[in-house]
């Protein structure tokens, strides 16, 4: 087993225990992980939701340096949504997100307001 799927393992475990309310798994290797292995990476750690039979019980969000929306450019801020310093994904619980979706009054438009607000931020400061 891989170190990153047995650190996985251990992050599910902690979550399954009630020790932990939410995870990161941070890729610290000492070999950068450019954006294509990371998605590989991220379906097998969905593979291993499923085959642990978990994947209605946890999610994962994923982030990485180079991450890139499909069907916009690199240079897109909507990218920053989901960039961090280090390859990383989040393990979160289903009923946690069921949670505050249903505390908000309108939770599909979150992303797209963050997109709007990170595009409009760069347009001011390419201004200045």
């Amino acid at each position: 087993m891989s170190p990153l799927c047995e650190d996985f393992h251990a992050a599910l475990s902690s979550l399954e225990h009630d020790l932990a309310q939410t995870t990161l798994l941070i890729y610290a290797g000492s070999e950068p992980l450019d954006f294509e292995d990371f998605l590989d990476l991220s379906a097998l750690l969905e593979l291993e939701l499923q085959a642990l039979g978990l994947q209605e019980k946890y999610q994962l969000a994923t982030f990485h340096p180079s991450y890139q929306f499909a069907g916009v450019t690199e240079d897109d801020p909507a990218n920053a949504t989901n960039q961090s310093p280090h390859p990383m994904w989040h393990l979160l619980r289903c009923e946690d997100v069921s949670s505050a979706i249903a505390s908000h009054p309108d939770t599909l438009s979150i992303p797209e307001r963050n997109v709007q607000l990170l595009r409009r931020l760069h347009d001011e400061i390419d201004r200045h």
